[in-house]
């Protein structure tokens, strides 16, 4: 839904046989928007193996922040999905936020380090708070 409005058409998807490319309407109309469809073998999801891989490490980030039932992982998506695009990958040696905008983002964290001011957490609660838990979230993740 977003992303021709944000990025245009893709020229090639890589899908895992899902319905809406093999079906001779989605075939049909990506053929006419010139968007090479490749599918992967059934029952081998390593086709697609650097989406399994980021799949892979959106699930452990968000294992690590839900509830130990996990039934709350809904409410970290947005956040997990944050902290990934703003994870350098090794493949490319930049961050997918990088890439996509030429930029970093520009966060409340990254104002604490970019102007070394350690002592604002001091003289807000609420900020010292952010900055514990944040803290004590990474030391878990690792």
């Amino acid at each position: 839904k977003e992303i021709f409005r944000h990025f245009g058409l893709p020229k090639v998807i890589v899908s895992d046989r899902d319905p809406r490319f093999t079906s001779h309407f989605w075939r049909a109309l990506h053929k006419r928007l010139g968007t090479n469809l490749k599918m992967s073998t059934a029952h081998h999801p390593q086709t697609d193996g650097q989406t399994e891989r980021a799949n892979r490490t959106v699930e452990d980030m968000l294992r690590a922040y839900a509830s130990p039932f996990q039934h709350n992982w809904d409410e970290y998506l947005v956040p997990a999905e944050f902290a990934y695009n703003n994870s350098l990958q090794a493949s490319t040696g930049f961050t997918p936020f990088y890439l996509n905008y030429g930029r970093h983002p520009h966060t409340p964290l990254s104002l604490l380090t970019e102007f070394n001011r350690p002592s604002a957490c001091d003289t807000n609660p609420a900020a010292n708070d952010f900055v514990g838990r944040f803290q004590a979230n990474i030391s878990r993740a690792k």
